[in-house]
């Protein structure tokens, strides 16, 4: 079981978020997805798509994934810089796992860039392991990609 923070909860993506989840988007990454990928994620029945919210309500991050056949996929994980450090991310992330694992998932996987140290710790910390490189995954910045998997 995930751990909760008594100050954050874990809710469904709402249309109601997306303003917030693109403002925490764009000041997240150098390449941010535009607003209407994750408009599209409304409408797939493999999304599992979660927003964290303080106790005013606000969402302060958000983790986006899919189930296809028995791999999560983590697509994208984020939290506003104000509100990073706190355990939000791995709530995020833990409550992921969960949902599919129950649902049948025998692994998970996601791509992090390679000099997000932050990320590849807190993903290392959770269990996933490093795969491989995919040189040149980012094709905006030429940066690469490490692939990691946990495996349950």
């Amino acid at each position: 079981m995930h751990r909760q923070l008594k100050e954050y909860q874990i809710y469904d993506l709402d249309h109601d978020d997306l303003d917030r989840i693109i403002e925490i988007e764009n000041n997240s990454f150098i390449t941010p997805w535009p607003r209407e990928i994750f408009e599209l994620e409304f409408n797939l029945k493999r999304s599992y798509n979660k927003v964290c919210r303080d106790e005013q309500g606000m969402v302060t991050g958000y983790c986006l994934s899919w189930l296809i056949h028995d791999e999560i996929h983590i697509l994208k994980v984020a939290v506003d810089s104000k509100f990073r450090k706190r355990g939000i991310a791995r709530m995020l992330i833990e409550d992921t796992l969960e949902y599919f694992k129950s649902r049948g998932a025998n692994h998970a996987v996601l791509e992090v860039r390679t000099d997000n140290i932050s990320a590849i710790n807190l993903y290392e910390k959770l269990g996933f392991e490093p795969v491989r490189i995919r040189r040149n995954y980012y094709r905006e910045t030429g940066d690469d990609a490490l692939v990691m998997m946990l495996e349950f």
